[in-house]
């Protein structure tokens, strides 16, 4: 429902997140390039777009913020941002069971529990996922499903309030995502397959169909926690600081001729890890001026390994990683002239350092 938005899976995984908003976005997850629109849980960035396509369980709301991010909070994004906010934990229990079920042996469940450990001073929460969907379509020279959906993911979180003015957040989180790959399709006829096969190779039947002959490997492992801590400094300002620490690792092979034929084959591997630390002092008095200052530090780490084989004669690895450090300083305001005239003005300041390493062998 939000314009000018398109969010879709990544080009051979099920939850690797491509965002576009007003047209700008990254659609390739290699590790050297960063998504054009930023993903954010609970106010901490997330960097690489493996495992981001989160399915919706133990979430409030979703809010969306187009244009460029930056003199807010978080990381400088160019396109804008998408934050999910998860739900709290309670002050009375509470648990809730969702099932649902449907074609292609769709078969979910969605839990979650939250109450009080200490009236008052600790309260917790769990919620759980386990998303299973038999393919679309099917690999025609294997048997195998294609563009199923097989994820398990779980998060936990912890709230303590040791005064009035302080709480702390602490929450972990890790999904598993090992579905079989997505199930590529040939609009038109391959006019390599007479030369591999000895026979024409014309468009499936069914559109989610292929003939893929290289091994159905695919998997995505993420997981990641963060500590919230909020204090209210007195009635005008608010301080708040969000340690967080992020890793996954991923294999995937697409076959991009999608037929048995090794003619356009490609194996690859993911990694990274991220840490940061964001530092905010918001500001609300009884006058007419609002607003935020904050500092930001990013430490991430990502690389991994693509191997290539075009027409089973020109073979390619690149093998590489990346390493980002970002510090800025930032800060927005708005003041009220009046109920209908308000000014707003905003500042960041970023140094960023990336240093990558890359090696391509033939």
């Amino acid at each position: 429902y939000t314009p000018n938005m398109s969010i879709y899976e990544g080009r051979n995984q099920s939850t690797t997140m491509t965002v576009f908003l007003r047209g700008i976005g990254q659609a390739d997850p290699l590790w050297g390039v960063d998504p054009g629109v930023g993903l954010y849980f609970d106010d901490v960035y997330f960097a690489r777009p493996q495992g981001a396509l989160l399915d919706i369980f133990d979430v409030q709301r979703v809010e969306v913020l187009r244009g460029p991010q930056g003199t807010l909070y978080g990381k400088n994004t160019i396109g804008g941002a998408m934050k999910y906010v998860s739900r709290p934990a309670t002050d009375t229990p509470e648990a809730s069971v969702l099932l649902t079920g449907g074609e292609y042996s769709t078969a979910e469940l969605r839990a979650n529990a939250s109450g009080p450990l200490i009236e008052g001073k600790l309260r917790a929460k769990a919620a759980v996922a386990f998303l299973n969907r038999n393919g679309y379509g099917r690999n025609l020279f294997t048997g195998n499903d294609v563009s199923d959906k097989d994820t398990t993911a779980y998060r936990i979180g912890l709230d303590w309030f040791p005064s009035e003015k302080v709480s702390l957040n602490f929450s972990f989180d890790h999904t598993k995502d090992s579905a079989q790959p997505k199930g590529l399709t040939r609009l038109e006829a391959n006019p390599f397959c007479p030369l591999f096969l000895g026979a024409p190779c014309p468009p499936e039947d069914n559109l989610f169909d292929t003939r893929s002959g290289l091994e159905p490997k695919n998997g995505t492992t993420w997981q990641g926690g963060h500590l919230n801590l909020r204090w209210l400094m007195n009635d005008n300002w608010l301080f708040r600081s969000i340690t967080a620490y992020r890793e996954s690792d991923t294999e995937n092979n697409i076959d991009f001729d999608t037929t048995e034929a090794p003619i356009t084959d490609v194996e690859a591997t993911y990694f990274d890890d991220q840490t940061s630390q964001e530092f905010q002092f918001l500001y609300e008095g009884a006058g007419n001026l609002k607003g935020v200052l904050g500092l930001y530090y990013f430490d991430g780490f990502a690389g991994g390994l693509v191997k290539n084989n075009f027409l089973n004669a020109i073979f390619g690895t690149t093998d590489g990683d990346t390493k980002t450090e970002s510090i800025a300083a930032f800060g927005d305001g708005s003041y009220s002239f009046s109920p209908s005239w308000t000014l707003n003005f905003g500042l960041r300041a970023t140094r960023e350092k990336k240093t990558g390493r890359a090696f391509n062998a033939g």
